[in-house]
């Protein structure tokens, strides 16, 4: 099960933009979180059922709230909402992205609207750079779902122009895409930070992250305008060209492998081996409490183990 999550920030402390951004949230995360992590839908939704034909068989619940091996949870960025229904455009970067189908799609039908992010960086898709927002939306989870099973982040990343450089003397490529690195990294840096002990979400079990995507491809109603892969792909040759955040990806999970190998070492040579103690001590000797190492303690004043 993976959704796409999206925290709501309202626009401006006017209530309405608070409302605003508690529908959103509504309709975006919860209407397909809760059902699963809870057994049923928020109260709101249910309360629908009065006004629409909003309907569910009831055993439906028992069989969507079957317990998960994980939670799969796909971030990308935060939503800005106000109330009203705002201009009816996309991000203009967005809209040549996605096709000009997707110019105007407002039609004053919705009592509220997205407002873009001026003061962030953004991405070729018009999608706000807020790598803080990560851990907003960690929280939000782990504090909604105590139950929470274990997460694995299934999407994240962004999609920026690449710009190939050719070294003539070598006749290699290489495609220096410094942003979309330092997005991968600031996200991950807060994921990690914040289930970290004493992180805002400490009780979430983050099991992984997976960057959307390995390959440059087919985005959905963007087509091929969107490249958002660790290796860039000639759509003419089906060249694949490694780009620098392949590079830096790589050696980053190649160090945490060796950091978590170092780790497990350290344990197994300052743990004591049970069955080593077992060989030392006899075993008749294991619940004798001061008898515990019987007449054979080491008498040179040793730790235990340290003369094994």
């Amino acid at each position: 099960m993976t959704n796409v999550y999206s925290p709501m920030v309202p626009n401006s402390i006017n209530p309405l933009d608070k409302i605003s951004a508690g529908l959103m949230d509504l309709g975006q995360n919860r209407l397909y979180a809760d059902p699963v992590l809870t057994g049923k839908y928020p109260d709101l939704i249910r309360a629908a059922k009065f006004f629409s034909s909003f309907e569910h068989p009831e055993e439906d619940m028992g069989i969507i709230s079957q317990p998960l091996d994980f939670y799969g949870l796909n971030y990308y960025m935060p939503t800005k909402v106000a109330a009203g229904p705002g201009g009816g455009t996309v991000p203009s970067s967005m809209a040549e992205a996605m096709g000009s189908d997707l110019s105007a799609t407002g039609s004053g039908a919705t009592p509220f609207h997205v407002e873009t992010w001026p003061e962030a960086d953004i991405t070729a898709y018009g999608w706000p750079v807020k790598p803080e927002y990560m851990a907003v939306a960690l929280k939000e989870m782990a504090d909604r779902y105590p139950n929470l099973p274990p997460v694995i982040i299934t999407e994240g990343g962004a999609s920026f122009e690449d710009i190939i450089v050719r070294d003539k003397s070598t006749n290699t490529r290489f495609i220096p895409d410094e942003r979309r690195l330092k997005y991968l990294s600031d996200h991950l840096e807060t994921a990690l930070r914040a289930t970290a002990p004493g992180g805002v979400a400490e009780s979430m079990d983050l099991r992984g992250y997976y960057v959307w995507s390995f390959l440059d491809n087919f985005e959905w109603s963007a087509g091929y305008k969107q490249p958002f892969g660790l290796l860039h792909v000639d759509f003419e040759t089906l060249e694949r060209t490694p780009k620098a955040s392949y590079f830096w990806f790589q050696e980053l999970i190649e160090e945490r492998d060796l950091a978590a190998v170092a780790a497990a070492t350290i344990a197994q040579a300052v743990v004591p081996d049970i069955l080593g103690i077992e060989e030392l001590v006899g075993s008749e000797n294991l619940s004798g409490g001061e008898a515990l190492l019987g007449d054979r303690a080491p008498d040179d004043g040793a730790p235990l183990g340290a003369g094994a």
